[in-house]
């Protein structure tokens, strides 16, 4: 029962801080970070990304 009780009270002392929305992720320097999901829309990402530090394409085939 102890035990239960100090999981209690540490769920509850983190509930605020997992409701948080985090925004976009960014480094501490200020560059976006590349994040899963992104869906590239063309022609608007023919071109370059100057919100992320480093950027490179290739072609294989």
């Amino acid at each position: 029962m102890h035990a239960w009780c100090i999981v209690v009270v540490l769920l509850h002392g983190s509930a605020p801080m997992l409701a948080q929305d985090p925004g976009p992720a960014t480094t501490s320097a200020g560059w976006r970070l590349a994040e899963p999901g992104y869906t590239l829309q063309f022609p608007r990402d023919h071109g370059s990304h100057p919100e992320y530090r480093i950027e490179w394409w290739y072609y294989t085939g």
